[in-house]
């Protein structure tokens, strides 16, 4: 790759060798991905803040296209009717606000698919597992939803990715204390998002 650097009044040329790289907002996300070279953690306050370098074109692609797989929300309360929309209340929260201990989690995941056509026509195996801050199962068994194939409509536009939304029920997850916990979400064996929260006590109400 060609640079052009300016210095002052002088525009120099440097040849640099390119290493396709990737931005995620989630490290586990490409933690793992074939080919990764190296992980960065970029400071700031921005949604993407992992660099994940690459040793080809071929290996940060592929890792895109996982990136791309799924997006998780969490929410109080969701629907998603069949006309393909999703009514969310209360989405996007981190922080569980509760008078007492144990409590239950009491809202959702609202996780949103995207898949090519070939994916589309197959089914697919979808986990919720929760952990408390020291690694420790929440669920005794994770939450396991069935995906089935779908038929891609002959009119859908060649090359474009079909998505599916699916509101899963969390509201019984017990959560035994305050802390720090994670919802890991699995797609047919493979980690595609973390959602972490963090579980806190309500301050005492002021009374005067």
């Amino acid at each position: 790759m060609r640079l052009w650097i300016r210095d002052g009044a002088l525009t120099c040329v440097e040849r640099v060798a390119f290493e396709p790289f990737l931005l995620a907002a989630d490290a586990t996300l490409v933690g793992d991905a074939p080919g990764l070279v190296a992980l960065t953690r970029l400071e700031g306050a921005g949604e993407l803040r992992w660099l994940a370098r690459f040793d080809g074109w071929g290996a940060a692609l592929a890792a895109r296209e996982r990136c791309r797989a799924a997006t998780g929300l969490p929410a109080n309360a969701a629907e998603a009717p069949p006309n393909g929309l999703v009514y969310i209340l209360g989405g996007g929260f981190d922080t569980l606000i509760r008078e007492q201990f144990p409590t239950p989690f009491g809202g959702v995941i609202v996780l949103r698919l995207q898949t090519t056509r070939l994916e589309t026509e197959r089914p697919h195996k979808i986990e919720v597992h929760c952990s408390d801050e020291d690694g420790r199962a929440v669920l005794p068994q994770p939450i396991v939803l069935s995906l089935p194939a779908r038929q891609v409509p002959p009119e859908y536009p060649h090359g474009w990715d079909l998505s599916a939304s699916i509101v899963i029920n969390l509201s019984g997850v017990p959560i035994e204390r305050a802390g720090f916990y994670n919802f890991a979400i699995m797609i047919d064996d493979q980690q595609v998002r973390s959602l972490p929260f963090r579980a806190v006590k309500a301050a005492p109400v002021q009374t005067v």
